[in-house]
């Protein structure tokens, strides 16, 4: 248990730190306020939402050996864990989308896809991806 427990901590540690990073330099630096980044950004806040709600409870379980959330804590986690990987999925499909844009038509892309309209796709995502959870069957 204690190498398990040993990388759950590193791996928490990581995940924390190097979507932190990611999520500053973006807000941070006004060369990146464009669309490609908007969705970096999604997907770091994606990854830090799911490993600041499972690594805890996982290794706090692995070092008690046994399960130490009662049952609603576990569905929370389910919830949200479910949701933040629907969202990475539909932000990778519209980075796809986008990409593919930029090299097919690289005279409008910038014309065509604003960071308003990203914006909003990313909105779309979450919400997308909250009722795509909360419309399924929670065991």
């Amino acid at each position: 248990a204690g190498l398990e427990l040993t990388w759950l901590v590193l791996s928490l540690i990581s995940v924390a730190v190097g979507n932190f990073i990611v999520i500053c330099v973006i807000i941070r630096e006004n060369s990146l306020h464009k669309s490609r980044y908007w969705f970096h950004f999604n997907l770091a806040v994606a990854d830090l939402l799911q490993g600041i709600i499972t690594i805890p409870t996982a290794a706090a379980s692995l070092a008690n050996k046994q399960f130490v959330s009662g049952d609603s804590w576990c569905r929370v986690q389910y919830t949200v864990l479910f949701m933040c990987f629907q969202a990475t999925l539909f932000t990778l499909v519209d980075m796809g989308i986008e990409r593919t844009h930029a090299i097919l038509r690289p005279l409008q892309h910038n014309s065509v896809v604003t960071n308003t309209k990203t914006v909003v796709a990313i909105v779309v995502i979450w919400v997308v991806s909250f009722t795509v959870v909360m419309t399924a069957h929670i065991p």
